[in-house]
């Protein structure tokens, strides 16, 4: 019964239906159990709500962290471990947008804001020529 209603839960997210397959993923883990149908279950909520659809990726790597702590499906595991990178990944790139727009909406007449905004930019700046130039550098 449990594995049914999981299996519907993740066509329900196969076909983007992710309100009805949240539903049915919260119906499975209010149950309690941590079994591996729990912690698939939890692995798919988390999926979900992070990067899917729902962005929340802190909430999301809080629930993958708790599947490689907790589960004892080698599987799930390896699974959960290249979730939470992806999650990681995904919520830097949306911080560097963040900051991005953010940017292009301030204005100061205050030197000392100019400033630092000023000094902010510079760090941003070196960070990605560093980082473009390993990347270079390692494609040589």
């Amino acid at each position: 019964m449990r594995e049914q209603q999981f299996n519907e839960a993740l066509d329900f997210a196969n076909g983007r239906n992710y309100n009805e397959a949240i539903k049915l993923l919260q119906v499975l883990l209010e149950e309690g159990l941590n079994d591996t149908i729990h912690y698939k279950a939890l692995k798919l909520y988390a999926d979900i709500i992070g990067p899917l659809a729902g962005h929340n990726y802190m909430t999301a790597i809080d629930m993958y962290q708790q599947i490689i702590n907790e589960s004892e499906d080698d599987a799930l595991y390896e699974s959960a471990q290249i979730s939470i990178l992806d999650a990681y990944l995904s919520l830097s790139i949306a911080m560097m947008e963040t900051y991005e727009s953010t940017r292009d909406v301030i204005e100061s007449d205050s030197e000392q804001v100019v400033q630092f905004i000023n000094k902010l930019d510079e760090k941003r700046e070196a960070f990605l020529t560093q980082r473009a130039e390993a990347i270079y550098k390692s494609r040589i």
